[in-house]
């Protein structure tokens, strides 16, 4: 066993651990995306970063091993500064979709985001603009979430009938980047009769 020191708290853990799992054996949270007992620690997210007394640049404590006499603090100034950037270079192509999404209050992204994140974000742009993979007339996959796109195609879309738009969407799904199957749903609505849609109370 080693002793070490995690945000002015001493404690004992394994030797051979990262400082990561140092400071979650002995209830003291980090927060962390990558971190996987079952895999190779390897630090991409960014997220569990340290400062180390002693070492001039931040550590990701997930793949930093911990040693005797070793001192570390999770929540300096330097610390959440640094955490905050990482958070927002992640939200750059996220989809924004909170209150829709299925993982609404499970979320390890919304949460760290609520106790870390910055209210507002300084990249303003475009999101990602990748071609989309269209699996036939009414379905299309992507990872875009670019509102100019989004703008472009319910303009394009709501100048076409039902059955043009149907054709457009399918022979020119490049234009339509941020397409999602809720425009399937849409699409099939149109072409619906009148009498078939379901009537207001």
């Amino acid at each position: 066993m080693i002793e070490l020191t995690i945000n002015n708290t001493k404690i004992k853990a394994k030797k051979g651990s990262t400082i990561l799992q140092a400071a979650l054996a002995n209830g003291i949270y980090i927060p962390n995306f990558c971190y996987d007992k079952r895999l190779v620690p390897y630090g991409g997210c960014r997220v569990c970063i340290v400062e180390i007394e002693g070492q001039r640049k931040l550590e990701a404590s997930c793949a930093t091993l911990a040693k005797e006499g070793m001192i570390v603090n999770s929540e300096s100034p330097k610390v959440r500064k640094a955490r905050q950037t990482v958070l927002e270079l992640m939200l750059v192509h996220h989809p924004l979709d909170c209150p829709v999404c299925d993982k609404a209050g499970e979320c390890d992204l919304q949460e760290i985001v609520f106790k870390y994140g910055k209210p507002e974000g300084r990249f303003i742009r475009d999101r990602k603009d990748s071609v989309s993979d269209v699996r036939g007339p009414l379905v299309e996959l992507t990872a875009n979430v670019s509102e100019s796109a989004l703008n472009t195609r319910d303009a394009v879309l709501s100048g076409l009938s039902a059955e043009d738009s149907l054709q457009q969407y399918s022979q020119h799904s490049a234009k339509y980047s941020s397409a999602t199957t809720v425009d399937s749903v849409l699409i099939s609505v149109q072409q619906e009769p009148s009498s078939a849609r379901p009537q207001d109370f």
